[in-house]
């Protein structure tokens, strides 16, 4: 029964990996800075979508700096 509920308590610590990161992700709909939750999210839609650049106001290449 311990074994199980240590497993149980490792699984759920586990980071989620970033395929499973950027399936929870989308370009659409354009998003600003103040619907973002995450700097991973904030990175993500820098990286990966043609709108992102509009998150990096200064272009220093930090996104939505007040999160990230």
């Amino acid at each position: 029964m311990l074994n199980i509920i240590f497993s149980a308590v490792i699984a759920s610590s586990t980071p989620i990996n970033q395929t499973e990161l950027a399936q929870s992700y989308s370009c659409s709909p354009k998003k600003t800075c103040s619907k973002i939750r995450s700097c991973d999210e904030a990175r993500y839609y820098l990286d990966q979508c043609p709108w992102g650049g509009a998150l990096d106001r200064d272009k220093d290449g930090t996104p939505c700096e007040s999160i990230c």
